[in-house]
């Protein structure tokens, strides 16, 4: 059946439709309870740490928002990238709120998504018109089932996703307000919600194209009107970034790839760019057309690296060609179909590795807002396939649309239900990082990075004081068999094999076998002064006190400011019986303007002294200690002691001050 052309919507009609929709509102927060209820009882997973309560910063609350605001999104010391302070500002007023109570965080993510899906309903009335509101419900509905939405829902992390979403979606509402009443009042509200949205995460600059795109598609919007949107959204977007670099400084992004998130990037091939984004367009297309299995981390080597000869490509370029063609070929007649297309290559344009490279080269949530289009395309197939009208207004009841059409009602119920299996299925999956990552590594396999996460989280409940004694034994043979099944698949990875010696070491007591492991982490990544301490720390176990004192010394060469290095290196010098060195070693230090405050290092100064018989410079040194620290009441008291039977009263009265 012939698809309806779309009629403008006066203002005044969209808000007696707006105070309409209550119940359809209704509708979708309790269908999103049905699909994501069970993932309330969900702990934190993959990445929550770096936005989360877990995070130091927002531990502050809202007094943090701030510094949020005047800092990059992920700053660890080695990576240093984009700028997302919405996110991390939401978490830090829940903090202030709700302490760090995981039910709320989960909660939210629900009805954020729940607000999205509603948020879209109402974009796609005012897209296709009035006319088509039941069209607009059954779409809307097919993109909340979705599972492949289920990484978004259930990662915290991922709340960036559903706040960019929302962003831009309320923005192309509110310009699409703009296109339908020529009032340029709604431009304003328009270009502050796609701000929001790009503070929360980069992927809403697709909008930037999509926004500008829907109005002239849809809307007929002259071309005039068509550059003043696009005016206004690059005018935004660089408005955006000139407040970033006031707010955070000519910060430079340092972000770092593995070859474990993404090998092309190490390739010197650079054929394999073009035929990878091909690849990981029908895969992307493949996810949505079944969503099974589902994996929180791809990567190498569950991604092959392919060229133009692999029958999935070139059925991709098939299908890519074939479907553009054809948006040519019925552009004019401003069809949903054609619409839907252009909306998910769109969406999904930025994720293929073709302009930025992707970790894991694939990633769920990457097409997160390409599954709008997807879902129009087949809502508008399965409209056809069952001869319905798109002209139908019955969205008030979707009961009269399953008792009038059987058929199909029961057709979209069956999908419907087996979405909602998958999707609670997958949310129970996300419970924890360990049940996550144990439970995908059997679906991915080959995935290194997924099972070196897999082992670490065996390790991290091994470790866990809540862990039965019973359990533990198990928990560490899974741990290292995870460690030793990531270095199968990839040799190089040097976290695991420092992972492996600190298992090594810190549990096995075998420290001849724990130093191969990070000697051999050293050689994969020379500029870990983790490796080096590990490595020395070792060594120092097996009284190898000259290795350990070189590798302490070409990890400082590295990072001198890396502060547990120096009392390391202190404590070989001592173990060496090298008391001169260890004492010119910690007055340097304390000299220096990076420790001059060190507690622990006077301490350890004074420590030295006295095994050297030295009892007045160590008196001295802990005198040092106890000005930065005077808690240690018994120490002042001997301090204090051994000022006054040397005579010098002055020094002891400066102690007796500090402990009354």
């Amino acid at each position: 059946m012939r698809e309806p052309k779309t009629q403008v919507i006066r203002p005044k009609s969209f808000r007696s439709v707006f105070f309409e929709k209550n119940k359809i509102t209704l509708l979708f927060f309790v269908l999103v309870l049905i699909f994501y209820g069970n993932s309330l009882k969900n702990k934190y997973n993959l990445d929550d740490e770096a936005v989360t309560a877990q995070n130091p910063l927002i531990k502050k609350g809202i007094k943090a928002i701030p510094e949020i605001f005047s800092t990059p999104y992920i700053n660890d010391g080695k990576n240093v990238f984009g700028y997302r302070p919405t996110i991390k500002a939401s978490f830090a007023f829940e903090y202030s709120l709700f302490g760090e109570n995981l039910f709320y965080s989960h909660l939210i993510n629900v009805l954020l998504y729940g607000l999205a899906c509603c948020i879209l309903f109402r974009v796609l009335l005012l897209l296709f018109g009035e006319q088509s509101s039941l069209f607009a419900l059954l779409t809307s509905i097919l993109f909340l089932a979705h599972p492949l939405h289920t990484e978004v829902v259930c990662s915290l992390k991922n709340r960036e996703v559903l706040f960019s979403f929302i962003g831009s979606l309320t923005a192309l509402l509110f310009y699409l307000r703009y296109a339908t009443s020529g009032k340029w009042i709604y431009i304003l509200p328009g270009m502050l919600a796609i701000l929001f949205a790009e503070y929360s995460k980069e992927d809403s600059r697709v909008f930037g194209l999509i926004i500008p795109f829907a109005l002239f598609y849809f809307k007929k919007t002259d071309w005039k009107g068509t550059l003043l949107v696009l005016a206004s959204l690059v005018l935004i977007t660089l408005s955006g970034d000139a407040i970033h670099r006031l707010l955070v400084g000519d910060v430079h992004d340092t972000r770092v790839f593995q070859y474990y998130e993404n090998p092309l990037l190490f390739g010197k091939d650079k054929s394999y760019f073009p035929a990878m984004a091909f690849y990981t367009a029908f895969f992307y297309l493949r996810l949505l057309l079944v969503p099974y299995p589902l994996i929180s981390f791809y990567g190498y080597n569950a991604i092959p690296i392919v060229g133009f000869n692999d029958w999935r490509v070139i059925v991709s370029i098939v299908i890519i060609v074939a479907l553009l063609l054809f948006c040519f070929i019925q552009f004019r007649r401003r069809s949903m179909l054609v619409f839907g297309i252009l909306f998910y290559f769109l969406g999904i344009s930025v994720f293929l590795n073709n302009i930025y490279p992707v970790a894991g080269i694939i990633g769920e949530r990457h097409a997160f807002i390409a599954s709008v289009g997807f879902c129009i395309v087949v809502m508008t197939g399965f409209y056809r396939l069952f001869n319905l009208n798109f002209s139908s207004t019955t969205y008030r009841s979707p009961l009269v649309f399953l008792k009038e059409n059987k058929s199909a009602g029961n057709t979209l119920l069956v999908v419907l239900f087996i979405f909602w299996g998958i999707t609670v299925n997958r949310n129970s999956d996300w419970k924890d990082i360990y049940t996550l990552t144990q439970t995908d590594i059997v679906k991915a396999p080959n995935s290194a990075y997924l099972n070196m996460m897999a082992g670490g989280a065996a390790m991290n409940k091994y470790r866990d004081q809540r862990t039965a004694d019973s359990e533990k034994p198990q928990l560490l043979n899974q741990s290292i068999t995870d460690y030793r099944a990531a270095l199968i698949i990839y040799p190089h990875f040097p976290a695991a094999l420092n992972n492996l010696g600190i298992i090594e070491a810190s549990v096995l007591g075998n420290y001849t076998d724990a130093t191969s492991y990070f000697i051999k982490a050293i050689a994969c990544d020379s500029l870990n002064v983790e490796y080096y301490a590990n490595a020395a720390a070792s060594c120092s176990m097996q009284k190898k006190y000259d290795e350990a004192l070189s590798l302490y010394t070409k990890a400082l060469a590295i990072d001198p400011g890396y502060k547990k290095l120096y009392a390391s290196l202190s404590d070989t010098y001592v173990a060496m019986g090298k008391l001169d060195e260890a004492i010119k070693l910690n007055r340097t230090i304390i000299s220096s303007k990076m420790m001059a405050n060190d507690y622990k290092t006077h301490m350890m100064l004074g420590d030295i002294y006295l095994l050297k018989g030295d009892t007045a410079d160590a008196v001295d040194a802990y005198a040092g200690a106890l000005l930065i620290d005077h808690t240690d009441i018994n120490l002042c008291r001997k301090v204090i002691a051994y000022y006054e039977y040397k005579g010098s009263k002055g020094q002891a009265l400066v102690f007796q001050n500090l402990i009354k």
